[in-house]
């Protein structure tokens, strides 16, 4: 049903569920007008997992609790499903992470054409049901005709890695059919697009494998696979895993890139996954960013999303008040808008007429700006290939944004800079750990310049993990190195 060009009247009750379409949440109304606004909107409260939102009802969709919240007694009245083809409608909606999609999308692909419409509709009736796919379910006479906006649910997702399922499987197979990836960037300057491949067997290892593959936008340098391990007893002991893992498993490939464990400029094997390893850490609070970082965040995220590659096409508005984001940054709702509300006035964003005031747009001034590289902005989006990189004293620390004008050149090719590194590893307390770093260290020595350097640079950095703020100032030299430099 198409939608009406002005905004409909629409008013749900205290305590029910709702989903808000614009970022994609969902919670709880708290509270609502009593009138209409001028504009025949009510507004809500509506407080979910990342703070509370105030909302217009044509930004909200009701929540069936018949699909979303699935009961034990749901099993009862299932019709006969063809297990197969369901497992691979879970693999389809993984792959096509973190779109939604509707059955009748995920069937147009030509893996599906020939399933009878019958067998087809029982098997999405089927995951809906267990809880294994959420969505609003959309029926007629008590038969499932279609249903929208379906993606899969942890649930699901941990199902399939209990089968062992490979994630090489029917839409990989159909790159026209991938859905637009999730475009991410980061604070260093990078954008590239992401793309869930699904979680899997990790090698007989205690644990879940969840793989990604990234395209870089900024500068064609290719694409990545990485996959991001996890124990199954770290699951145990997560708060709020099920609920957080999407958000948590984004940010910490943001901070590979950030830190230098990941880089676009560095060579790699194009059919070879690198390991992260998801850690309980990356669950607790991050460190907040202060307000220069943030709106160079904002800044570089209204660039990319809103104008140079614009993944809401046609629409030029991005929404700051993102769960990702502020977890990603350490910060609040109430940051992002003093920051949103500062770079307005400043002239680098534009406010949509409806809605929050978090939903902006960037103005003409703030593209310009970037694309020229003045006045301090980010002048080396696409990775730290000509970043300026500050260290001071032995075992220096990184400075990112930096106003020092002071000019330290290190050269990766003086044996200083390994010397560096064991003098930095000394602050290492834990003697086990201290010698196996010693040992790596002495290794990326040996190899230096040759074709295994490679995987011992990529041994070390799993090695040192626990340990980027000793050796983080280390990187960028190190990844000079693979790239030949």
């Amino acid at each position: 049903m198409a939608r009406s060009k002005y905004p409909a009247r629409k008013r749900f009750a205290v305590g029910a569920r709702v989903s808000v379409i614009m970022p994609g949440v969902t919670g709880e109304v708290t509270q609502l007008d009593d009138e209409p606004t001028v504009l025949g909107e009510y507004w809500h409260r509506i407080r979910t997992r990342s703070g509370e939102r105030h909302e217009p009802g044509s930004n909200l969709e009701l929540v069936p609790e018949a699909v979303s919240n699935a009961k034990s007694t749901v099993r009862n009245d299932m019709s006969a499903y063809n297990e197969t083809l369901a497992q691979q409608i879970l693999v389809a909606l993984q792959e096509a992470f973190p779109n939604k999609l509707s059955s009748f999308d995920v069937k147009r692909n030509p893996s599906f054409a020939e399933v009878p419409q019958e067998e087809w509709l029982t098997a999405v009736d089927a995951l809906l049901k267990l809880g294994y796919i959420d969505g609003k379910g959309l029926r007629s006479d008590s038969v499932l005709e279609d249903a929208a906006d379906l993606a899969i649910t942890s649930r699901g997702g941990d199902s399939l890695a209990a089968s062992g399922v490979r994630v090489e499987s029917v839409l990989s197979k159909n790159t026209a059919f991938r859905p637009n990836e999730k475009i991410l960037v980061t604070i260093g300057g990078e954008c590239f697009g992401t793309e869930f491949l699904g979680a899997g067997d990790s090698g007989g290892r205690d644990g879940v494998l969840y793989r990604f593959r990234f395209n870089d936008l900024l500068k064609d340098r290719g694409d990545r696979l990485v996959s991001i391990f996890r124990t199954g007893t770290d699951r145990v002991s997560m708060e709020n895993y099920d609920a957080r893992i999407a958000t948590v498993r984004l940010n910490v490939l943001r901070r590979a890139f950030d830190s230098g464990v990941l880089s676009f400029d560095a060579p790699v094997d194009d059919d070879r996954y690198h390991e992260l390893r998801l850690r309980q850490s990356d669950f607790q609070p991050q460190k907040k960013a202060d307000d220069e970082t943030i709106r160079q965040f904002i800044k570089f995220g209204a660039y990319c999303l809103g104008f140079k590659f614009r993944p809401n096409h046609p629409n030029p508005y991005v929404d700051f008040n993102c769960p990702e984001d502020l977890d990603y940054l350490g910060v609040q709702s109430e940051d992002i808008g003093r920051n949103v509300w500062f770079l307005s006035k400043k002239g680098y964003l534009s406010s949509s007429a409806f809605g929050t005031t978090l939903r902006c747009a960037p103005t003409s001034e703030l593209i310009d700006e970037i694309e020229q590289g003045a006045n301090g902005s980010l002048r080396t989006i696409g990775g730290s290939a000509t970043q300026n990189i500050h260290f001071h004293g032995p075992n220096a620390r990184l400075n990112l944004h930096s106003t020092d004008n002071s000019l330290n050149v290190v050269s990766i090719s003086n044996e200083k800079t390994f010397v560096q590194m064991r003098d930095a590893a000394q602050s290492i307390q834990d003697e086990p750990e201290r010698k196996k770093i010693l040992t790596q260290i002495a290794e990326l020595e040996r190899t230096k310049g040759s074709a295994n350097f490679l995987s011992v640079y990529q041994t070390f950095i799993s090695v040192i993990a626990d340990h980027m703020t000793v050796f983080g100032p280390f990187i960028p030299l190190l990844a000079q190195l693979l790239s030949g430099h």
